[in-house]
């Protein structure tokens, strides 16, 4: 017995086998066909579906609370707050135009 017989041998009973399993490919596509084909129509119908929910507006509402509150805001403190920043800008000006208090030792 040589190799390529056996080989020969090997590859006729994996065919007969393939064959007794699937003994219409024409049958096979088909079935192939069908699933793709109903799959595609499911996806069809479901995007319809979506489309026609988000246009009516069944899908993605946004509930508007109607109680809104408006807290007033503390004049005294919004005063008191201006105020530290004018000082602290009428300082910084000061600072601009006379220059520092203190002479830099390594400028001597």
């Amino acid at each position: 017995m040589n190799m390529r017989n056996f080989l020969k041998r090997k590859n006729n009973r994996i065919y007969e086998n393939w064959k007794k399993e699937y003994p219409d490919k024409n049958k096979v596509w088909k079935s192939i066909l069908l699933i793709f084909t109903i799959i595609n129509v499911c996806v069809i119908i479901f995007s319809w579906y979506l489309f026609f929910q988000i246009s009516n507006g069944g899908i993605f509402n946004i509930k508007q609370d109607i109680n809104v509150s408006v807290e007033t805001i503390n004049r005294k403190l919004l005063k008191d707050t201006i105020t530290a920043f004018e000082i602290k800008e009428n300082e910084f000006e000061k600072l601009k135009v006379s220059g520092p208090g203190v002479v830099d030792p390594s400028l001597q």
